[in-house]
C-alpha cells in the first residue's frame, strides 16, 4: 500500500455551510494522482485539520475517479500537543519576511551607530591635537566641529527612526509566532482515508473530497437604505442583507462557497407513522347531569361596553326596572325581558338572551325546536347569556327542569342498549392512554419533519473571505443586496407626543426568506432606527421608522362635562369626555398618508361603562372604517400590542390633508354609580 502524505492548509477550502446549532460543515477537495501506482491501494495521510466540533467525525467520497476507486476506510484522530517556534517547526511565509525585514534594519542601525562612533573618534584627535600635528588653522577646526554637530543630528535622527521600525517589525513577528502557535494547536487533527482500485479499472486522476464539522456561530442582520427626493422618501429602497459570523478554527476561510441554514446539524430519524388507532365509545355527560349545568359559572370580568353582545344602550342599566320595551336615548330599543319556558328548550333562551347588536340594536327572541342534543349547547349558551346579562343588569335565562333533562337523556339511553355497545369507564381509560402514547410519538415525528419543511438556507451571491479570529471576534458577511418596494406614512399617537413620524412598511417580494434578527434603518445615509424581524411566516412585511416630520405637527385638547338631562339618573352618574386633535400641515402641498391613533379608557370595574358616540358609526363594526370627512376615515387599530376593539384602540386614516390645520374630534361617555370615585391611570 502507498502513504500518501498530504496537508490541509495546502489545498483551499470550497465551501462552508454554517448551522443554526453554532455548528458549520466543512467541504475540501484534495485532487490525486496515481499514475505511478495505479492498481495499489493508497493511504491518503491529511494533516493540519482543525479540531472538529464534539461528537461529529469525517466522511470521505471520491467525486472523479467514482468508477475507477473505492473508499474503503476512512478515520480521524486529534492531538493535544503545544507546538512552539522551536519544537514543532512552526512557519510561514509572513514570518520569514519579517525576520528578514528585522534582520535588515538592525544590520542598517549598527552600520549607523558604527560610522558615528568614528566619526566621534576623529573629532576627539582633531581636539587633543593629535591629528594633522597643527597644520589645521583654527577657523578650519571651528568648521569642521559645526559640520561634526549637523551630522551628529542627522545620525541621532536616523538611528532613532531605525530603532522604533525594529521594534515594530518585533511586534509583528511576535504577533505572526503567536498566530502560528495557535493555528498549530487548532490544526491538530489528522484524517486518513483508504482508497482501493476497483478490479479491472486502472485508476489514474482523482478527486477525493472530505467533510467535516467545526464550531462556527452565524446570525442574520438587515440594513435598510432609503433616499429621499425633495424631503419625501423614495418608494424603491436597498435591504442588504448581512450574517454576523465568528468563527475561530485556526484556519481561514478563503474564497469560500458560504451558505447558512436555520436547520439544526443533527437530524433527530424519523419513524414510519402508523394509523391512529380509532375505537368507538359513549360520549362524555350523555349519563349525568353536568355539575356545571347545574351550576353555570359567572364570568366578573369587566367586558368594554363597545365589545358587549347584548348591550341596546348606554342607559339600559337604568331603564331595565321598566320592564318594557323603551326607545333608547341613542334610537335603539330594550326588549322586555321574558321568563324561559322549559317546553322550550334552554338553547332556545340563550339564543334569546345573546341576541342584539352595538348602541341601538333590538333583541328578538327566537324559538328553537326541543332537541335531546340541546343540554350540550345549553350549557355554554347559558353560561355566556348569564355572563352578559349579570354584567349589564339584565335578568338570566333559568335552565329547565332536572326532571325534563334527564328523562329524555333515560329514554335515548334505553333506546341505545338493545343496538350497540357501551364501553366501561375501566375500557375508555385503558384505550384513552394506549392512543394518548402512540398519538404522542406521531406528534413528536410530525414536529421532526415540520421543522425540516420549514428550513431556511441562504447563499451568499459572491465567494467570501472569512479569516479565523481569536477572542470571538465577529465578521460582517455580506450575503446579498436585495431591492424593494416601500411605502411610507406619517403615525402620530398626540396624546403621548405631538410630533408626526414618518414609518415604513416594506413587503418582501423576493425570494429571500428573511430569518429572524435585526434591522438597522438608514435615511440618507444617516442611521435612524432600528427594529426586529420575530417570525419567517409568508408574507413578511418589514415596519420601521424614519424619524421625525418637522413640517406637520399635532396639538391634543380633552375635556370633560355632563349631559344635560342624565347627568343623575336612577342612581348613576354620566359624564361626557371629548377629545380633539388638531393636524397642522406646513408644507405647500397636501401630505398623503396621515394616521392619528388614540384609544378608548378601559373600565377596569364591571360597574362602570364606556359607550363610543364619535366617530359616528365606529361602535356597531368590528373591523374596516367608517366616513368621518372629506378623505378621512376612522376603524379599530390593529397594530401593537394594544390592538383592536378589545383593547379600545382606534386611528383616523387621512389619504390627504391640506396645507393648514384639519380637526379630528371623538366623544365618548362613561357611566358609573353615582359618588363612586374613579381615575385613568
Amino acid at each position: 500500500m502507498t502513504v500518501i502524505t498530504l496537508s490541509a492548509t495546502d489545498f483551499p477550502i470550497k465551501s462552508v455551510k454554517i448551522f443554526s446549532s453554532d455548528v458549520a460543515e466543512i467541504t475540501r477537495v484534495f485532487p490525486l494522482d496515481f499514475t505511478q501506482s495505479p492498481n495499489e491501494s493508497q493511504a491518503i495521510e491529511i494533516s493540519n485539520l482543525p479540531l472538529l466540533h464534539s461528537g461529529t467525525g469525517i466522511r470521505a467520497s471520491v467525486t472523479i475517479g467514482s468508477d475507477d476507486l473505492l473508499v474503503t476506510d476512512y478515520y480521524h484522530c486529534s492531538s493535544d500537543y503545544k507546538s512552539n517556534l522551536f519544537g514543532h517547526p512552526v512557519s510561514s511565509d509572513v514570518l520569514r519576511d519579517l525576520q528578514a525585514e528585522f534582520t535588515r534594519l538592525e544590520d542598517e542601525r549598527q552600520l549607523r551607530q558604527q560610522s558615528f562612533a568614528f566619526l566621534s573618534t576623529y573629532m576627539n584627535s582633531l581636539a587633543k591635537g593629535e591629528a594633522l600635528a597643527g597644520a589645521v588653522e583654527p577657523a578650519q577646526l571651528v568648521t569642521f566641529f559645526d559640520e561634526f554637530v549637523e551630522i551628529g543630528k542627522s545620525r541621532s535622527e536616523v538611528i532613532a527612526v531605525l530603532d522604533q521600525q525594529v521594534k515594530d517589525v518585533r511586534k509583528e513577528i511576535d504577533k505572526e509566532i503567536q498566530r502560528l502557535s495557535l493555528e498549530s494547536r487548532s490544526l491538530a487533527t489528522k484524517a486518513t482515508v483508504t482508497l482501493a482500485p476497483v478490479s479491472g479499472s486502472t485508476a489514474t486522476v482523482a478527486e477525493l473530497e472530505i467533510k467535516y464539522r467545526v464550531s462556527a456561530t452565524w446570525k442574520p442582520i438587515y440594513e435598510i437604505h432609503v433616499t429621499t427626493i425633495d424631503s419625501v422618501p423614495s418608494s424603491s429602497v436597498v435591504l442588504t442583507y448581512r450574517c454576523q459570523i465568528s468563527q475561530s478554527t485556526g484556519e481561514n476561510w478563503d474564497n469560500v462557497e458560504l451558505a447558512v441554514t436555520t436547520a439544526k446539524h443533527h437530524v433527530p430519524s424519523v419513524g414510519l407513522p402508523e394509523p391512529k388507532k380509532m375505537e368507538i365509545r359513549q360520549q362524555k355527560g350523555f349519563l349525568s347531569q353536568p355539575d356545571s349545568y347545574r351550576q353555570p359559572a359567572v364570568n366578573t370580568q369587566p367586558t368594554p361596553v363597545w365589545n358587549t353582545p347584548g348591550y341596546a344602550s348606554p342607559f339600559v342599566h337604568i331603564l331595565s326596572s321598566a320592564q318594557q320595551a323603551s326607545p333608547s336615548v341613542f334610537g335603539g330599543t330594550q326588549t322586555a325581558s321574558h321568563q324561559p319556558d322549559p317546553s322550550q328548550g334552554s338553547i332556545g333562551t340563550a339564543q334569546r338572551s345573546a341576541v342584539g347588536s352595538l348602541f341601538g340594536s333590538k333583541g328578538q327572541p327566537i324559538t328553537t325546536t326541543p332537541s335531546i342534543f340541546a343540554s350540550t349547547l345549553a350549557q355554554s349558551t347559558t353560561d355566556q347569556s348569564q355572563m352578559f346579562g349579570a354584567l349589564q343588569g339584565q335578568p338570566t335565562a333559568t335552565p329547565p327542569s332536572p326532571s325534563l333533562f334527564e328523562s329524555r337523556l333515560n329514554a335515548l339511553a334505553a333506546q341505545m342498549s338493545g343496538s350497540s355497545h357501551i364501553p366501561t369507564q375501566s375500557q375508555v381509560s385503558s384505550s384513552s392512554a394506549s392512543a394518548q402514547s402512540s398519538s404522542s410519538q406521531h406528534q413528536r415525528e410530525r414536529a421532526v419533519l415540520a421543522e425540516l419543511d420549514k428550513a431556511i438556507t441562504h447563499t451568499a451571491t459572491a465567494k467570501v473571505y472569512i479569516p479565523s479570529r481569536e477572542a470571538g471576534g465577529t465578521h460582517h458577511v455580506l450575503l446579498a443586496t436585495i431591492p424593494l418596494k416601500a411605502s411610507f406614512t406619517r403615525v402620530a399617537v398626540p396624546s403621548v407626543d405631538t410630533r408626526v413620524f414618518w414609518t415604513c412598511e416594506i413587503t418582501n417580494t423576493s425570494n429571500y426568506v428573511l430569518t429572524p434578527g435585526t434591522i438597522h434603518t438608514y435615511l440618507d445615509g444617516k442611521h435612524i432606527s432600528h427594529s426586529n424581524i420575530t417570525s419567517a411566516n409568508q408574507p413578511q412585511t418589514i415596519q420601521c421608522s424614519l424619524g421625525v416630520d418637522p413640517a406637520v405637527t399635532t396639538q391634543f385638547n380633552r375635556t370633560v362635562g355632563s349631559l344635560p338631562d342624565f347627568s343623575v339618573l336612577n342612581g348613576k352618574a354620566i359624564t361626557t369626555h371629548t377629545i380633539t386633535t388638531t393636524i397642522k400641515n406646513t408644507h405647500r402641498n397636501p401630505i398623503r398618508n396621515v394616521i392619528v391613533r388614540t384609544s378608548l379608557p378601559l373600565p377596569a370595574d364591571p360597574r362602570i361603562t364606556v359607550t363610543l358616540q364619535e366617530p359616528e358609526g365606529l361602535a356597531d363594526i368590528d373591523s374596516g372604517t367608517v366616513r368621518v370627512g372629506d378623505g378621512c376615515y376612522a376603524g379599530w387599530s390593529t397594530t401593537g400590542n394594544r390592538a383592536g376593539k378589545n383593547d379600545g384602540l382606534f386611528e383616523w386614516v387621512c389619504s390627504s390633508v391640506e396645507p393648514g390645520s384639519r380637526v379630528l374630534k371623538a366623544v365618548w361617555y362613561v357611566t358609573a354609580p353615582l359618588g363612586l370615585s374613579f381615575t385613568e391611570q
